[in-house]
């Protein structure tokens, strides 16, 4: 049994300094995207405490800077391979999952002691306000920490998960070859999500953004969950 449970951990995938440094960059390059390219601004629907949160447009332009950089730095500049994602899958996964506890964490002290705004409800039960959130549209440093992770974190993510999921296959052929089933199964997820960009306007309308607060029910889920589950059937195909 020992032996069995040893195996398991020795399979089993880890955090790393490397998924680290990936997830990092990923989202210091988002927040800066995110600040500093040109968009509209977009007002969101008025808060129960009459506050109106506002959003930068820029998300096609960041789409675009995102995809160009991924693949200028791998197949233009050689400084890694544009399969690492792949490659280093499971340690990225194991270290999100570990961060957004910890940044569930956060926003909770954050919405208790720094709240950003009125817009947010403390029941006084640590398990339930972590798990549903404190504030409901907290920001740091200027950003909207809801945008950032929801849209240029998750949803940029996910596109750029399946295009190296992608370029892992054709590194893996002898021919350099993608399957059709992986293109045409990247193609519709890229297309959704590009669509996505074009439209995240609406997004600030929905559920998630205009009444659901900001805490575990809703980040763990778009850190870890989403890439874990939603790039199941590219994963898939690699192989």
């Amino acid at each position: 049994t020992a032996a069995g449970w040893r195996a398991v951990a020795a399979h089993w995938p880890w955090p790393s300094t490397s998924a680290a440094a990936i997830v990092l960059i990923f989202v210091v390059l988002q927040g800066i995207l995110l600040q500093w390219l040109p968009g509209k601004i977009f007002e969101g629907p008025i808060t129960p405490t009459g506050n109106r949160p506002r959003y930068k447009l820029n998300g096609v332009t960041a789409w675009f800077v995102t995809h160009a950089l991924f693949f200028g730095c791998s197949s233009g500049l050689h400084l890694f391979k544009a399969g690492i994602v792949w490659d280093h899958f499971g340690e990225i996964l194991a270290t999100l999952v570990l961060f957004a506890l910890v940044f569930c964490l956060f926003l909770y002290f954050k919405g208790r002691c720094w709240h950003s705004s009125e817009d947010r409800s403390i029941s006084g039960n640590f398990i339930w306000d972590y798990y549903w959130g404190v504030e409901l549209h907290p920001t740091l440093f200027g950003v909207n920490l809801k945008q950032l992770t929801n849209c240029r974190f998750s949803m940029m993510g996910w596109s750029l998960i399946v295009c190296s999921f992608a370029a892992k296959q054709a590194e893996l052929d002898p021919g350099g070859h993608v399957s059709n089933s992986m293109l045409i199964s990247v193609a519709i997820t890229v297309v959704y999500l590009f669509k996505f960009f074009w439209w995240e306007s609406g997004y600030f309308t929905s559920l998630d953004i205009m009444h659901d607060r900001f805490g575990y029910y809703i980040c763990w889920g778009v850190l870890a969950w989403v890439p874990a589950v939603y790039a199941l059937t590219a994963q898939y195909l690699v192989l």
